[in-house]
């Protein structure tokens, strides 16, 4: 049979070859050193046969359709859509492109289906040259010419008999794995790219070729669900990765399925794996012995694990350590001793921070090449933030891989403690700085670096200084609080710090005020009250006056969170003075400013003043927090004396406040606040929204709104009131839409109105008790105790205790709590006084 070849004459008109391919044809499927050579017997290179031209493409086989040797999938391809379609589009427009990406994460897959999705666009075939069982001493022009057939002669670059094959062919060449040949597969491609005008490659590499004309695409891991989303199996669909286990699961147990019942525990293994296609193709392999829910709580010991592999496939890709075993290799040892020393890093990294951690033996300016160098080889990944930073990443497979080589090496120890230092140090900055103006920036580093902090936490809690440095990194985080995800959080922290570090210390009197606060804010007010008790012996012992006028301010605050508004404000004020005679001014500006929310609560004048002199006047030394919270202490002011309008301008001002949003304690109270002055204007549904939206923030601190009784109160007066406007059914829906609302979203305004009957045409609530009676309820509601009731109506202690059980007989109670309920939910909010 004859065929025939395209090429052009001199001046570029097409002409065509002829050839009689019956022998060289039948070999142009044949790959590897093994193929045949096309020359006549006895020839040499310059001698070509006269009864043959160039070797001719063949026929292409009626099963395959195609001229070229891609082989045939032999399971599902999974995701990447729109991947799938960049890279295409990319090789459409550059000769020479590169797919890079960490070893097991698909490269070889997704350049063998785009190839596969172009053939029609290559007359002459798309050819796969797989490079990854071969050694370095090697030719891998010598095997290109083997596939092709031709022979070749290493003395002479890209061989004559190559150069004349290509010259006119439309082809696809795919040079698969080239990381451990890069040179050779740099020299090769530009030499094609030379003398092959109609020639296309594609690379797979853990690293670039690093020629001219290389276009590099770098292959990401699998999606995954972002950690707190909703469980919900029906979306499991978007996520590549959760689709993938989900395919090669149902090869291994016929049927399995991911479901609402076990798409956490899928979604947290897809995480745990990188969103790595081998190490979740691997997990899934053990199905057949182990649930999924097993499989993640093995997955520390991962490279034991994940070992049943395609038998089929080369021995680095069978098991997950001899993939990351075959990158670790492919570095040279400066890059691999740092490779381990950056597995102490948890979240990420930034140049300044692994130059101080891996530097030790270096030059100065090497650790930055050698990330670099990483980078490139696939090693550590580039993770740029919103803001233009450039930080960088190990995935979590590699970087356990790099903490068992770390382990081996015998210098953790030192590596660990100077991560620790390093970040101890970047706490104590932060916390001295926290009260400036800079809030943002400094919450946004404490969001990135919240796992090296952690990190560092725990290896300072095992170390041997006694745990003096836990302490101190656990007070410069609580000094701005954002470190922390939850209040109960930082107090795991603080309570593990105290019990390892008993002594007697200034830095732990800090640490006990700290723990103090964090109990009383979560309600529990006993272990506060413990705690501060002994912080201010402490400081009493030690002369510490920091720690004695922190004891007293937040002394303060329990008893104005507990209701006793007049008494929490007398030790407000006593912590203002001490604040100021040590000149901390940050700390002077914090305490006023719940002094004067104090005195809003109580009704004292004072409060009034206070925010009228400076609450709507910030000053450019306030910082955003602190500004914060005097704009939601005029909208305290504002509510008290029945100015709603005013009011809830003042508290959206305060949740504009972005810089402050970090504080979720005054988040939640502003929201709450907030509220309060939407049921006091008449619209219950943007009430429930923001009753919604605060109590979101409170648990994502983990206040406790039962231990803050000034807010507590009228919060249940209030909620009752939105309660009957809306109707139980109703106000759940909007209560639901707030905690899924931002900030944001609140303050962009209330959701369209619905109709609901105006609080003025409900009939007035049944209320069996007497003037004085009703006046009893409400200040049981406030959570007064019968001394204090008669202190305040000014009447005998026999006469309040004689009220207290009138009002449990009329209303058929047996407990002063459920008068308390009576008052809040059957009186009216808008016509008791705001407490």
């Amino acid at each position: 049979m004859q065929e025939t070849n395209t090429g052009r004459d001199g001046n570029g008109a097409a002409i065509r070859q002829t050839g009689h391919g019956p022998e060289h044809g039948a070999h142009l499927h044949s790959k590897g050193r093994g193929a045949p050579r096309m020359w006549a017997p006895g020839s040499r290179e310059r001698d070509w046969h006269p009864r043959y031209d160039l070797p001719s493409v063949p026929e292409p086989d009626a099963d395959q359709g195609h001229p070229g040797n891609l082989p045939t999938e032999v399971s599902s391809f999974v995701g990447r859509r729109t991947e799938l379609t960049e890279v295409a589009t990319l090789l459409s427009r550059t000769r020479l492109l590169t797919l890079t990406g960490a070893g097991g994460v698909g490269k070889t897959r997704l350049a063998l289906r785009v190839a596969a999705s172009v053939q029609d666009d290559f007359s002459d075939g798309v050819w796969l040259l797989e490079l990854g069982d071969l050694g370095v001493a090697e030719s891998v022009e010598e095997q290109l010419a083997a596939l092709f057939g031709i022979e070749h002669d290493p003395r002479r670059g890209l061989g004559p008999g190559l150069r004349r094959f290509l010259a006119d062919r439309s082809v696809l060449l795919v040079l698969d794995n080239c990381e451990h040949l890069l040179d050779q597969s740099a020299k090769l491609a530009g030499a094609l790219l030379r003398h092959g005008e109609g020639v296309r490659v594609l690379c797979t590499s853990r690293q670039p070729l690093g020629i001219l004309g290389e276009h590099i695409h770098e292959v990401a891991p699998l999606g995954v669900p972002a950690p707190g989303r909703p469980a919900r199996a029906a979306e499991s669909g978007r996520f590549d990765a959760v689709s993938l286990f989900a395919a090669r699961a149902a090869a291994i147990r016929p049927g399995f399925e991911v479901t609402d019942a076990n798409y956490e525990t899928v979604t947290r293994l897809c995480r745990r794996l990188d969103g790595i296609p081998l190490a979740i193709e691997l997990a899934a392999a053990r199905l057949g012995a182990l649930s999924a829910g097993q499989i993640l709580d093995r997955l520390d010991d991962r490279f034991r694990l994940l070992t049943k592999g395609n038998r089929l496939a080369l021995p680095r890709q069978r098991t997950l350590r001899a993939l990351i075993d075959w990158s670790f290799a492919l570095c040279s040892e400066a890059e691999r001793t740092v490779w381990a020393r950056l597995s102490v890093f948890s979240g990420g990294f930034d140049l300044a921070a692994a130059a101080a951690v891996c530097g030790e033996g270096f030059p100065a300016d090497d650790v930055d090449d050698l990330v670099t160098g990483l980078v490139e080889k696939s090693v550590v990944v580039r993770a740029d933030t919103d803001d233009g930073q450039v930080r960088y990443r190990l995935l979590e497979t590699i970087r356990h891989y790099g903490q068992d080589r770390l382990a081996e090496s015998g210098d953790r120890a030192g590596v660990l403690r100077r991560h620790r230092d390093w970040f101890r140090a970047l706490a104590r900055r932060a916390g001295s700085e926290w009260m400036s103006s800079d809030q943002s920036r400094i919450s946004a580093l404490f969001q990135l670096e919240g796992g090296n902090l952690r990190a560092a936490l725990e290896f300072s809690l095992a170390d041997d200084d006694g745990g003096q440095a836990a302490l101190e990194m656990v007070i410069a985080l609580c000094d701005h609080r954002r470190a922390w995800a939850t209040l109960g959080e930082a107090r795991r922290w603080l309570d593990r710090a105290l019990v390892n570090a008993p002594g007697r210390t200034v830095v732990r009197a800090r640490a006990l005020a700290a723990a103090g606060w964090a109990a009383l804010v979560q309600g529990d007010r006993t272990t506060a009250g413990r705690l501060l008790r002994e912080c201010r012996t402490l400081a009493e012992e030690l002369g510490d006056a920091p720690s004695r006028a922190l004891a007293v301010q937040y002394s303060g605050l329990a008893r104005v969170f507990a209701g006793h508004f007049a008494h929490g404000a007398k030790l407000l004020a006593e912590a203002v003075d001490r604040h100021r005679e040590l000149g901390d001014t940050a700390a002077e500006q914090l305490a006023f400013a719940q002094l004067t929310m104090a005195r809003c609560f109580g009704g004292d004048p004072a409060g009034a003043r206070a925010v009228a002199s400076g609450a709507v006047q910030p000053e450019p030394r306030r910082s955003p927090t602190s500004h914060a919270w005097w704009l939601w202490c005029h909208g305290l002011d504002r509510w008290k004396h029945r100015d709603h309008e005013v009011a809830a301008r003042s508290l959206r001002s305060a949740l504009g406040v972005r810089a402050a949003r970090g504080d979720k304690v005054l988040t939640a109270m502003a929201l709450e606040t907030y509220a309060w002055t939407w049921a006091e204007r008449g619209d219950p549904v943007a009430a429930a929204v923001a009753f919604g939206a605060a109590e979101a923030a409170r648990r994502a601190t983990g206040c406790a709104l039962s231990g803050l009784r000034h807010v507590h109160v009228p919060h249940l007066r209030y909620a009752a009131v939105v309660r009957a406007d809306l109707g139980e059914e109703t106000y759940q829906r909007h209560y639901a839409t707030g905690l899924r609302s931002t900030v944001d979203e609140v303050l962009a305004g209330p959701p369209p109105e619905v109709a609901v009957p105006s609080p003025r045409e409900r009939p007035p609530a049944a209320n069996p008790l007497t003037p004085r009676e009703l006046e009893v309820a409400l200040l049981i509601a406030k959570g007064l105790s019968n001394k204090e009731i008669a202190a305040t109506l000014v009447i005998a202690l026999r006469t309040a205790e004689s009220h207290v059980e009138h009002i449990l007989s009329k209303l058929e109670f047996g407990r002063r709590a459920q008068i308390a309920v009576w008052a809040s939910t059957v009186l009216p909010a808008r016509e008791v006084p705001p407490s």
